[in-house]
């Protein structure tokens, strides 16, 4: 009977011994989670090139004394590695400086990320879907590091409304010259 038990024992040992050594080499049975944020790379060929940017796109939400903000979907982000030289002249312009490093577009929770970022700086150009009526913004510049994880948010606002026209003068005075008598004022 003791060697019946024992036989138990060591079938479920090595039962068990099995399973654990699959261990970390097993093949993976779950699929994982595809990112549903929008990614561009900005340079796949630089091993140095390590940094991530989290962004988000964002347009204030009118009403109230405190700003509030709601996500802006479908926006288009232009990016930019800014290359200003060490000594620029009357004749380099800023879009000599601006290196195109590609377009992305925010998803429905107005988020985009950049990856394979090198150390410098850069300007994003975003451009809000016309429906929204938000202005853009043409030069939302930061620096990267080099590391991950870096976050940057786009806030975008309503176009100010143009001033009113000045008012009308109140009275209106006509000054006339009469014949040989200088300044005549009709009253």
């Amino acid at each position: 009977m003791k060697a019946t038990h024992f036989t138990a024992f060591l079938f479920a040992v090595t039962v068990l011994a099995a399973s654990c050594s699959k261990g970390p080499t097993a093949p993976r049975t779950e699929v994982p989670a595809l990112s549903t944020v929008p990614t561009l790379h900005l340079s796949l060929d630089d091993a140095n090139a390590l940094g991530v940017v989290h962004g988000s796109v964002v347009g204030v939400v009118p009403g109230g004394d405190d700003p509030n903000f709601a996500p802006v979907a479908g926006a288009q982000v232009d990016v930019y590695h800014m290359t200003v030289p060490p000594n620029p002249g009357p004749q380099d312009s800023v879009s000599s400086f601006a290196d195109f490093k590609g377009t992305l577009y925010t998803n429905a929770d107005g988020l985009f990320e950049l990856r394979d970022v090198p150390v410098g700086e850069y300007s994003l150009h975003v451009i809000p879907p016309p429906a929204t009526g938000y202005q853009e913004v043409s030069a939302y510049t930061f620096a990267s590091d080099g590391n991950s994880g870096q976050g940057v948010r786009v806030e975008l606002s309503y176009p100010l409304p143009p001033p009113p026209p000045p008012p009308p003068p109140q009275d209106s005075l006509k000054v006339s010259r009469g014949p040989g008598t200088g300044i005549h004022i009709p009253r």
